[in-house]
């Protein structure tokens, strides 16, 4: 989930400011035109908050049981679930997913997302960093290159957070150790540009969010020396007073 307060992207080039930057920009490529285009529009200018909240299922549930259902292959391959229509003709989805259908004109399904890797490492450094992994078939969740909410961080830095909320948390179950467990790490950007990660289950009655509050050991321990440092400073003002 990344938090944004301000627009990167504040609409289409005009004419005129196409050619005032067209010279260098023959040479910068998309990435280049469109920085140069982020740089030249007005500072100080506050956009609508907008979060994005982009789920990840490792080893997730199949494409044939959710979008892309096959009816009228072998039931073999097919699953046991069947499909149901949605508001947008054409355009079935599981039995499974009724709120799905309901809203489905609210969405896009893109079926041309592939990979050419055999196996789920790479697989997921290829997709959350949108670049061909180093190193291929090691068996490594470690990205060489940032993650995309690594890079959204970074591209946000000293943008006003209304909410006081950091640009990049990973919310997930106790498998996510740290944050190379399923490759959401920062690579080259550094430790900083991590996410913030919350791991522990919310529906559990013992639910807290890690690193925010103190372990009640470390409070007694912060205040049995707090307590210490205030009797230091009342004897000493008792010497001062007495000479």
């Amino acid at each position: 989930m990344m938090n944004d307060g301000t627009s990167f992207c504040p609409g289409p080039v005009s004419r005129r400011s196409f050619m005032e930057i067209g010279g260098a920009a023959c040479g910068l490529g998309l990435a280049g035109l469109l920085e140069a285009q982020a740089k030249s529009a007005p500072k100080g200018q506050a956009g609508k908050d907008t979060s994005v909240i982009f789920v990840w299922l490792p080893g997730g549930p199949p494409h044939m049981e959710m979008y892309d259902m096959k009816p009228e292959a072998p039931k073999e391959y097919r699953g046991q679930f069947m499909p149901i229509k949605t508001k947008v003709p054409g355009m079935d989805v599981c039995e499974l997913l009724p709120l799905h259908a309901k809203v489905a004109d609210k969405f896009n399904i893109i079926r041309s997302i592939h990979h050419g890797f055999a196996n789920h490492p790479d697989g997921h450094r290829r997709f959350l960093t949108g670049r061909k992994p180093s190193g291929a078939g090691t068996g490594t969740f470690v990205n060489d290159t940032p993650c995309v909410g690594s890079m959204a961080s970074a591209a946000l830095d000293g943008v006003r957070k209304t909410q006081g909320l950091p640009n990049y948390i990973v919310l997930g179950d106790r498998r996510v150790k740290n944050v190379d467990t399923f490759s959401f790490g920062s690579a080259y950007l550094g430790s900083h540009r991590h996410p913030f990660r919350v791991s522990a289950d919310p529906t559990a009655p013992d639910f807290k969010v890690e690193n925010v509050t103190l372990e009640r050991t470390m409070a007694d321990r912060l205040g049995d020396r707090a307590t210490l440092l205030a009797g230091f400073d009342n004897f000493r003002r008792d010497v001062d007073t007495s000479g």
